[in-house]
């Protein structure tokens, strides 16, 4: 057991410089996500939008979620939970009172993520994730601005082994979950560039060349099962460290440069800063980014340092290392059912629910999907057809670029999962929205009746010609302004 300890803490130490880059990190793509966001505002957290409050109660809601974006209705009151979040997540990037701030904008991303966890995709359930484990980690240890070795920079703790074992659970059941035909045979990465809905203008000159795909398909399924590991080794020599750090950070820049996917492939990147070893801040690039992560020790921290040893706080600590356990016991739980292994008693799932450990890592698993396309929104009224989604006259014709249809990835999010049957219910209040938000796009008159359809694509093995069909996905009257006499 003695020698197990100090292999342990060379395999699972995290250096504060790297740890505080990160924090900085985590701060930045939150308030970028609020950004994003609030573009939709209306759209998408009002009971003006397309999910009301009354259809999150009624058909999504989960009795295991909180939400204080649920309070109310109105824009104003999202607007307020929107500055407050930034402000916490402002307040993270700086380094002023990390753990509170932190602590904060894990609680509002959390109520954001029930308010419409229709439009979450992988990029939300990882940050929320790493925000969760961060949250037992130091954030105040004072970085010096110069690049010093210094013992007591290494974090190792029960924390930092959790930190570990959550990024690798990312790639190792995303790669065992591809198990699929297209995975085995090479042609994964071919239907994955099919979806127009996604692929980006590189992605698409992907196509052109086969056999690179074909070797793309298996380096991935290779470096997700596999290449993880390398994480395990990086104790051993720091080379092997920036070898795995490189190696993920390349993956998630393919990904952004072939794939519209939201903020996935940045959090992906982000979330490999945290392991940069002490070499990088002592020797490498770290040296002239010390200016970023600098800080110094406040009042409270030195008082907190003299206390460290007292018996409350070795109680606290006690307490605090039993959640840990206790929680990665719950994700590893929670991910073990996607392979179909249920060592979770359900009893346990309203608390990973409310921590936000619930997750799956099933990206194009068991293998991509073969339909996706585009969406028509006609409007018909006193002046004609209108496409309400698209702004402009009406054309079934597949677009030039499909992935820019979807507006941004939230949208693109919500299309995707509308036209499923277990969002059958959802589909009258997106109706509604049309006929009520896009009124004015035809000089000021409600369209009369509203079609909305959906041009499947369905992709077909190479050299062979792509199916296109027409689904309708809803179909109604608008319900007619009332002007002041009280008349339609």
């Amino acid at each position: 057991m003695m020698q197990l300890l100090p292999a342990l803490r060379k395999t699972f130490s995290l250096d504060v410089r790297s740890v505080a880059l990160f924090r900085v990190g985590v701060g930045g793509m939150i308030m970028l996500d609020l950004l994003l966001r609030i573009r939709d505002l209306g759209a998408h957290y009002t009971d003006e939008g397309i999910l009301p409050r009354e259809s999150v109660s009624a058909w999504i809601w989960n009795t295991d979620l909180y939400s204080l974006h649920m309070l109310g209705g109105e824009i104003g009151l999202q607007i307020f939970l929107f500055l407050v979040a930034g402000g916490m997540a402002g307040l993270l990037l700086v380094g002023k009172w990390p753990k509170l701030s932190l602590l904060l904008s894990w609680v509002l991303l959390l109520s954001l993520h029930a308010r419409n966890p229709v439009i979450l995709d992988g990029g939300d359930v990882l940050l929320r994730s790493l925000i969760f484990w961060l949250l037992f980690i130091p954030l105040s240890t004072p970085v010096s601005t110069k690049p010093v070795a210094a013992p007591s920079y290494q974090l190792f703790s029960v924390a930092t082994v959790a930190m570990f074992i959550q990024i690798m659970c990312v790639y190792l059941f995303s790669g065992w979950l591809k198990t699929g035909e297209t995975w085995q045979n090479g042609t994964a990465v071919y239907y994955v560039m099919n979806l127009d809905m996604h692929t980006t203008g590189l992605g698409k000159q992907l196509l052109s060349f086969p056999t690179l795909m074909e070797s793309i398909t298996s380096l991935t399924v290779w470096i997700e099962r596999w290449a993880v590991l390398l994480l395990l080794l990086g104790g051993l020599h720091v080379y092997i460290r920036y070898a795995s750090v490189l190696l993920f950070i390349s993956l998630h820049l393919g990904f952004a440069l072939t794939l519209k996917l939201g903020l996935f492939p940045f959090i992906g990147m982000l979330c490999w800063l945290i392991f940069l070893p002490p070499h990088f801040w002592e020797k490498g690039l770290g040296k002239h980014l010390l200016f970023i992560v600098a800080t110094k020790p406040s009042g409270f921290m030195k008082k907190l340092d003299q206390q460290a040893y007292s018996w409350a706080f070795r109680v606290g600590k006690f307490f605090q290392t039993g959640l840990i356990l206790f929680s990665l016991y719950l994700m590893l739980g929670w991910n073990a059912l996607s392979v179909g292994k249920e060592y979770l008693s359900p009893s346990l799932d309203p608390v990973v629910m409310k921590l936000g450990l619930n997750q799956n890592w099933n990206l194009f698993s068991p293998d991509p999907i073969r339909n996706d396309g585009w969406y028509v929104v006609v409007g018909v009224g006193e002046e004609g057809s209108y496409d309400y989604w698209n702004l402009q006259d009406v054309s079934f014709l597949k677009p030039a670029s499909v992935s820019s249809t979807y507006r941004n990835q939230r949208w693109r999010k919500y299309w995707k999962q509308i036209k499923k049957r277990r969002y059958k219910e959802l589909k009258p209040y997106l109706g509604r929205y049309f006929c009520q938000q896009e009124r004015d796009i035809l000089g000021g008159n409600a369209p009369d009746s509203l079609h909305i359809y959906y041009m499947q694509e369905r992709s077909m093995p190479f050299g062979q010609e792509i199916e296109v069909k027409s689904r309708v996905l809803w179909a109604s009257s608008c319900p007619q302004p009332i002007n002041k006499e009280g008349n339609p």
